[in-house]
């Protein structure tokens, strides 16, 4: 696991660790991903608003 994590690591430092500083082809894909994981997890109840137990 941790030797995933160093390789996972090791590609994200290339962009500073920012989707916004990805190469197009892998910004687009983060962000699809990253959408449709945001929508399911509102479909099965996350809100990502604060509570006041914050």
């Amino acid at each position: 696991m941790q030797i995933l994590y160093d390789k996972v690591s090791a590609e994200w430092e290339k962009s500073v660790h920012l989707p916004s500083r990805l190469l197009p082809a892998l910004a687009e894909r983060h962000m699809r991903i990253h959408n449709e994981a945001i929508v399911r997890a509102r479909v099965l109840g996350w809100d990502a608003e604060l509570g006041d137990d914050h």
